[in-house]
């Protein structure tokens, strides 16, 4: 791998930017033999209040996550129901089935919807010990739903039959307790370190992200923030 290595992720749902993550790679001084290290620096959307969450959501659904289905490459060539798997880059998204109870902003018909969130993303165009690789590396954006807890989720529609649901920026999840307060679910605002395994080489990766967001949602009522969401509806 040369140190003018980098490489550029474009993730595409069906046409359209899924967290507008960008994400590009450099490497850096071994530590010890045998080592690569890597660094992935990712330029990611984030909303920093529950107006713009609402403004910049096509839908907003009350509901629970219900239970794992399957994965998918998210990432595609085209849009439409038609659209391919790009052969290029593999995006692993995770299908859940959500219960939707509410619908606070689009028009959603069903009441158990399949919503994809990015896990892990593969690299093709590197170069490892002078060799064309590959290496999937996890998303450090990825929050693992949580079954059977009420949610208010912010998402984007593919333009897939069924319909996919997926994720237009971040943050995207509130999660309520039992007494009905919310936790506003972020991503990791420290870097992710990841370690693979390539023959007699390991590679280090350290994912950095730019997230950042003063959190004025957490611990706050869910009539509340209801209510809220459906007042800046009406302004749109």
């Amino acid at each position: 791998m040369s140190n003018a290595l980098k490489g550029i992720w474009i993730l595409i749902f069906a046409g359209m930017l899924i967290i507008g993550s960008v994400v590009f790679f450099t490497q850096s001084q071994a530590s010890q033999p045998g080592e690569i290290r890597v660094t992935s620096s990712s330029q990611t959307i984030t909303v920093d209040t529950l107006e713009k969450m609402t403004h910049q959501a096509d839908y907003i659904v009350v509901g629970t996550f219900e239970k794992f289905d399957s994965t998918w490459n998210a990432a595609r060539k085209g849009d439409g129901p038609d659209a391919k798997p790009d052969p290029r880059h593999y995006a692993e998204g995770r299908l859940y089935d959500f219960h939707v109870n509410e619908v606070l902003k689009g028009s959603i018909p069903d009441r158990i919807i399949k919503v994809s969130i990015i896990y892990a993303k593969t690299e093709q165009d590197l170069h490892i010990n002078g060799r064309p690789s590959r290496i999937t590396m996890r998303d450090p954006h990825f929050i693992a739903p949580v079954f059977g807890k009420k949610y208010i989720l912010f998402l984007t529609k593919a333009n897939n039959v069924p319909p996919i649901y997926g994720i237009p920026f971040h943050p995207y999840q509130i999660q309520f307790d039992d007494a009905g307060k919310a936790v506003l679910k972020k991503p990791n605002s420290q870097p992710m370190i990841e370690k693979k395994q390539f023959g007699s080489s390991q590679v280090v990766i350290t994912h950095e992200t730019d997230f950042k967001m003063n959190d004025t949602i957490t611990g706050r009522d869910f009539k509340e923030i209801k209510a809220e969401i459906l007042r800046a509806t009406k302004r749109q």
